[in-house]
């Protein structure tokens, strides 16, 4: 047998869990007996889930997310009783169109700051296509609100379309 990382031929059986596997002397690389071959996948497994950090309870999704293609996760958590979190996955999507979505996205959140209220993106799916919903936050989409707060949304509208217009007029914006 030859190290395929390598090319060494000195290897030694190691048990990885719970099946035997071969550990090149070299190099480390471990790699599967014949008899075994599911015992190198759970070891390269657990070392990706180490090496990125991520807890037990939240790896199926962040590995099912990083086997899509453009996919990169970056920070996870499996929730915790005691800080009263959620389970919860970050991901950014490297691909050209995302980026253009990124860029908007930017400008909506710089423009949204000059609102009187707090306004937010929501992804969500319409109509079996993703669709983004820009509102106040704080409300649900179908909220009913009182007629000061009406008037503030209204208000925003234009403050914020100003600003969307100059936003994407930057060299930051038709760069990036």
């Amino acid at each position: 047998m030859i190290c395929e990382t390598c090319g060494s031929r000195s290897f030694r059986e190691r048990e990885v869990d719970g099946f035997l596997a071969l550990e090149c002397q070299l190099c480390g690389e471990v790699e599967a007996d014949r008899s075994s071959p599911t015992a190198v996948d759970r070891h390269r497994e657990l070392e990706e889930r180490q090496s990125l950090g991520v807890e037990d309870g939240i790896w199926p999704l962040v590995k099912a997310l990083r086997a899509i293609d453009a996919v990169e996760t970056y920070s996870s958590c499996e929730g915790h009783a005691t800080h009263g979190t959620l389970p919860y996955v970050y991901f950014r999507i490297d691909d050209p169109t995302v980026r253009s979505l990124e860029r908007l996205v930017l400008a909506l959140d710089l423009a949204c700051r000059k609102a009187r209220l707090p306004w937010g993106l929501d992804v969500t799916v319409d109509r079996n296509r993703v669709a983004y919903l820009l509102r106040p936050r704080g409300f649900g989409p179908h909220a009913r609100v009182d007629a000061a707060t009406l008037e503030r949304g209204r208000a925003d509208v234009a403050p914020i379309a100003e600003e969307l217009t100059r936003n994407t007029r930057l060299a930051w914006f038709l760069d990036f």
